[in-house]
């Protein structure tokens, strides 16, 4: 007659082995849509910077268009800045879960002393510090592409900017916003409270 397992080998443990195997596919596929992400804002970006530089040999007559044309740069980089804020979050949050799991019940068991990647101080600072890059270089394409978007509007139709400075101000601010809302996670992480 064979012995019962011991109640780390239980049932409950290979399903959260299973649990665990499922966030970290979960995380690559974050990691994965964040940087689809980048790479639709950066297309759509580089096209509107495109047609804004091409209506430069238009008339006059389209000049009220391509002004209407620049606000989609803010627009999509906040669309794009609430995208990514969305995947950082989700990204913590699967992380924490790992960690916890990586941390179950290894003070009762001497055996399962392994370094967990969530939840070694070490890796989590590495792997901060990498995702910091993706976000300034993602905050600095929000600023170069609405910059220049701008630059480019203006020079293609000086004499339609003569209108107040608010709504200068006011792309600038949305751009700012989006910038913010990019790296916000690189200088306040997300936290979750302990369960």
């Amino acid at each position: 007659m064979s012995s019962p397992l011991p109640p780390y080998l239980a049932v409950d443990t290979v399903s959260m082995n299973y649990r665990y195997a499922g966030a970290w596919h979960e995380v690559n596929a974050r990691i994965a849509q964040r940087q689809n992400a980048l790479n639709i804002y950066v297309s759509l970006a580089s096209g509107i910077v495109g047609i804004l530089f091409a209506s430069s040999r238009v008339g006059q007559a389209a000049a009220m268009n391509i002004l209407g044309f620049v606000w989609l740069l803010p627009i999509i980089s906040v669309a794009f800045a609430f995208l990514n804020y969305k995947h950082d979050r989700t990204i913590a949050l699967l992380r924490h879960f790992m960690a916890e799991c990586e941390r179950l019940n290894v003070e009762d068991r001497e055996g399962l002393q392994v370094i967990g990647y969530n939840s070694s101080a070490f890796y989590m600072n590495a792997a901060d510090g990498a995702r910091r890059f993706h976000d300034l270089s993602s905050a600095a394409l929000v600023l170069l592409f609405n910059a220049i978007g701008l630059v480019v509007a203006y020079n293609a139709h000086p004499d339609t900017f003569g209108h107040p400075a608010w709504p200068i101000v006011l792309y600038f601010v949305v751009a700012i916003f989006a910038m913010w809302l990019v790296t916000r996670a690189s200088w306040q992480p997300h936290t979750f409270e302990a369960r």
